[in-house]
């Protein structure tokens, strides 16, 4: 990815979604530095050079075969070209020797051919075959020089032809060490660029995820802080509630105290009054009995009725109770006992 093009993208992330998007979208691409420097390691390559192929060993392994497989010295003058050039001068010059002398000896004797010229002649012509052949061991050593030369002409030539392989290969071995130190070159260059570019790349996406992570934190720090915000309206309102409720169950368990303290207060007043009552009842009952015993003891004949009396009775009673009920300070009263 181009580094235009990365600060750009970084750029664009103001929230958690955009820095999400971003990271989608940041596909690695090749900055032009990386791009030129794999294209000159790839053009280096195609310059790699080829396998070694020498100049001189097909002449090395011939020359080689040679000296190997070659038939020791021997020598037959009959084949010998110098020998034969010998013989034919010799020959030559032995018949010349031959017509020479034997003129001279005719001359000598008066013109005429004799056995003497003819025998002078042979010897002079002899003597020249004679020359020929001392010339054999001279011809021999000759023979033997020439092997000897040329055996040590194909050692020699062996020898050069062997420096100079070892020449053309330490100079193909010297190119190949040059390519291959120039391809280590290019290739950690391309590297380094790369893993630098590639470096830079993964930074980037570092960057946006920590950004995403940063944006995503707030969010969870607002989210958190509204439900924080949620969670206290609720406990207030449910500590208001409560609050509420208990007033309530206060209030009514002071309605229930003061009806129960109502009641009883009620119910004391009644027995009170029946207490009163029954009281009063017996105090007449007391005065009527006793009233009575006196006029009896006085022989009065009058007559008392306990019922005809107005006493404080049932009447008496159901006045104070209706009392009671009428009054707005207390609650109605059960009905009564039986």
């Amino acid at each position: 990815m181009a580094a235009k093009k990365r600060q750009d993208l970084a750029q664009s992330v103001t929230d958690r979604t955009s820095a999400e998007q971003a990271l989608r979208d940041a596909a690695y691409e090749q900055s032009q530095e990386v791009k030129d420097a794999q294209e000159q390691l790839k053009q280096y390559q195609e310059n790699k050079p080829g396998e070694y192929v020498s100049g001189y060993q097909q002449k090395i392994d011939g020359l080689l075969d040679q000296i190997l497989n070659r038939e020791g010295f021997s020598y037959d003058f009959s084949t010998d070209p110098l020998y034969h050039s010998y013989r034919d001068q010799y020959l030559h010059q032995g018949r010349l020797a031959m017509q020479d002398t034997m003129a001279e000896a005719a001359a000598m004797t008066g013109g005429y051919g004799s056995a003497f010229s003819a025998g002078a002649g042979g010897q002079a012509y002899q003597g020249y075959l004679n020359r020929l052949n001392e010339r054999i061991p001279e011809l021999y050593q000759a023979a033997l020089d020439r092997y000897d030369r040329e055996g040590n002409w194909m050692k020699t030539e062996l020898e050069s032809l062997t420096g100079a392989e070892k020449q053309a290969q330490q100079a193909y071995q010297e190119e190949v060490d040059r390519y291959y130190k120039g391809l280590d070159h290019y290739t950690k260059r391309a590297d380094a660029l790369y893993k630098q570019d590639y470096g830079a790349y993964q930074d980037m996406l570092d960057s946006l995820a920590d950004m995403r992570d940063y944006y995503a934190g707030q969010e969870q720090q607002a989210f958190q802080r509204k439900q924080s915000e949620l969670a206290h309206e609720l406990a207030v309102k449910k500590f208001e509630e409560s609050i509420r409720q208990w007033q309530a169950e206060q209030a009514a368990a002071a309605a229930r105290q003061a009806e129960s303290t109502r009641r009883w207060e009620a119910e004391q007043a009644l027995a009170r009054a029946k207490w009163k009552e029954q009281m009063a009842y017996n105090r007449e009952s007391l005065a009527l009995r006793r009233r009575q015993a006196a006029a009896k003891e006085n022989g009065s004949r009058k007559k008392y009725s306990v019922h005809a009396r107005t006493y404080v009775g049932d009447d008496e009673r159901r006045r104070f109770r209706e009392k009671l009920l009428s009054s707005k300070s207390v609650y109605r009263l059960p009905a009564k006992r039986r």
